[in-house]
């Protein structure tokens, strides 16, 4: 068997399938789907490669208070592990986006890849490595309701938003072990006057505690009201309604024999 890395498959599978979206239409509703082992490929290559996709969507609400120019929007999400097998395994989150419209423009935003190995270790820890979150969770917080899966900032134009739009946020997700592992999962976000793409310095919570995951604590003091906030002590914003999803194999690619 000869494997590839995530990347190429990717560009594999946009040749082979075009990239055809799932035809999913937003209504304030949650969906999940998933394809297990799809194959698809070409003659000539030599190779098939095995597609297996889970896809979630969740449209919510932004409140009504309108979100100034020049501010910050924290979007972010966390799972809850439903189903387990026994052992470390390891979460992903691919191929994300955001999207909503405001005065008649659309918006459209990638969301940062989100991977989370739950490990035999003993602390919790969130890196960002320029492009993805890699998350390492102890097995002995696995229970945990609230685990931070991603998160990224937008930056609110001169013209700023008005408020009470819906918001849909679309994601895949893939594990090491889909036979045994599903997820639920939610998104919120809160406004803030500064913040930083450095994601490493916002001290982002990656385990419910005293803070809700994904909180941004070092910058605390910059939050204000507007997405699914009201400022104050609320860093997070409110939570979204509730996706459920499997989780599909990683993928590889099969040689013939």
């Amino acid at each position: 068997m000869k494997t590839i890395v995530p990347g190429i498959i990717f560009i594999l599978f946009c040749v082979f399938t075009s990239c055809k979206k799932e035809n999913i239409q937003p209504s304030d509703t949650v969906v999940g789907s998933s394809q297990r082992g799809d194959e698809v490929g070409g003659s000539n290559d030599g190779y098939s490669v095995a597609l297996n996709s889970c896809t979630g969507l969740i449209n919510s609400n932004f409140n009504g208070t309108p979100i100034k120019g020049g501010n910050y929007i924290w979007m972010h999400a966390h799972i809850k592990v439903v189903n387990k097998g026994s052992g470390p395994f390891s979460v992903f989150s691919t191929n994300g986006h955001v999207s909503f419209t405001s005065k008649g423009v659309d918006y459209n935003y990638n969301v940062p890849d989100g991977h989370i190995n739950f490990t035999n270790s003993t602390s919790a820890s969130a890196n960002w490595d320029g492009s993805t979150w890699n998350i390492n969770i102890p097995l002995t917080e696995v229970n945990n309701d609230e685990i931070f899966l991603t998160g990224f900032a937008i930056p609110v134009p001169a013209a700023g938003f008005t408020g009470g739009f819906p918001v849909e946020w679309t994601s895949s997700f893939t594990s090491s072990d889909p036979n045994n592992i599903s997820i639920q999962w939610q998104w919120s976000a809160a406004v803030y006057t500064d913040f930083t793409t450095n994601y490493n310095n916002i001290g982002v919570t990656v385990l419910h505690n005293k803070e809700h995951a994904g909180a941004p604590t070092s910058y605390k003091r910059f939050v204000t009201g507007g997405a699914r906030g009201g400022g104050g002590s609320n860093l997070t914003g409110s939570w979204s309604a509730t996706g459920s999803s499997n989780t599909c194999l990683i993928f590889t690619i099969h040689q013939p024999d």
